[in-house]
């Protein structure tokens, strides 16, 4: 429900799905803004058909590049353009705004905190396998 309801609000305010806005997110906090895309599709647990369908719809509406991998003829990687970096900025502060309306008056600071850390030992133990 939580998900469903984020991503009903995004849509609303944002040219974003919740999808896209982690794709982004991902670019944005990455170097140079740019990612293979299998190294996408491992983060977002997408399958490479479901990820290529995403990013093609976000070149398209001028968010990401796909740039072609010149060292590997069978990669290739999105990055994040300058009218995408605006989409998502913009995006990221109508999500934060959601995010806090659902939860400030129900979690008390330590409650966050004592989340945060337990999903980022969960995060930690699904990146080593």
């Amino acid at each position: 429900m939580l998900m469903n309801k984020l991503e009903q609000l995004l849509r609303k305010d944002t040219a974003l799905r919740l999808a896209d806005y982690d794709v982004c997110q991902l670019l944005f906090n990455a170097k140079d803004r740019r990612l293979r895309l299998g190294d996408i599709a491992h983060e977002m647990v997408f399958s490479p058909s479901r990820l290529s369908y995403q990013v093609g719809v976000l070149c398209d509406k001028g968010i990401l590049r796909r740039i072609e991998d010149t060292t590997d003829g069978r990669a290739a990687f999105a990055e994040l353009t300058s009218h995408g970096m605006e989409i998502f900025l913009e995006a990221r502060a109508i999500h934060k705004k959601h995010v806090q309306d659902m939860f400030n008056d129900l979690v008390t600071l330590e409650e966050a905190e004592v989340v945060h850390g337990v999903f980022s030992r969960v995060r930690e133990r699904l990146r080593r396998g």
